[in-house]
């Protein structure tokens, strides 16, 4: 009894240890952000920081907007939007967002609730009729815009592979982004979860 405690504290220091081995690359070699020198109390010392920032690739490029009153009072990219080629940054280069659009669209959300448009208590099968939920047992379970926003829908994530079909470059043909929700989300109706019950973090939602 006593050797095969030893053997399996073995083989877990050995895991432990690969696992730490493996990761410690990682943490070894990623760059750290700079951090600003002092007080910045002008945009020249600003656009130094962020020159800093992008030389040290963290990150590697950034497009900064300032408005005022609804017109644009300062507009300036650091850095390379494409690091192979070297192509500087500019400020009319286009991202892909990817979940940085969840803070507009929760945005959004949130002025409609305000103009009372929709409730975030409403199912989203009032504004999906086709996206049907159901438990892994077969029973239905609607899911609210609020479970949606604060990652309580049950619904699992997406992988790597899955993200893939979501993306498209804008020389792209237009893509009727109503179709490609219907067509993408199939997959995603049958919940991890029960709505309302764990938070776990979902690009699907």
């Amino acid at each position: 009894m006593r050797r095969t405690v030893i053997v399996f504290l073995y083989v877990i220091a050995l895991l432990f240890g690969g696992i730490v081995i493996a990761i410690a690359p990682f943490f070894i070699f990623t760059p750290r952000a700079a951090k600003p020198i002092g007080m910045i109390d002008t945009v020249a010392g600003l656009e130094t920081y962020f020159n800093t920032l992008t030389t040290n690739k963290t990150p590697p490029s950034l497009d900064i907007v300032v408005m005022k009153s609804g017109s644009v009072v300062y507009s300036k990219a650091f850095g390379l939007s494409d690091g192979p080629s070297q192509r500087m940054a500019k400020p009319d280069d286009v991202y892909h967002f990817w979940s940085v659009t969840k803070l507009f669209t929760a945005t959004a959300i949130m002025q409609l609730a305000e103009d009372n448009k929709l409730s975030l208590d409403d199912p989203v099968t009032r504004y999906l009729p086709e996206f049907r939920t159901t438990l892994r047992s077969g029973a239905a379970a609607d899911i609210t815009i609020r479970q949606l926003l604060n990652h309580t829908s049950g619904m699992k994530n997406l992988g790597p592979r899955d993200l893939i079909g979501w993306i498209h470059h804008s020389d792209d043909p237009e893509v009727n982004q109503v179709v490609l929700v219907g067509e993408r989300m199939r997959a995603y109706q049958t919940l991890a979860s029960e709505p309302g019950v764990n938070g776990a973090y979902s690009n699907a939602g």
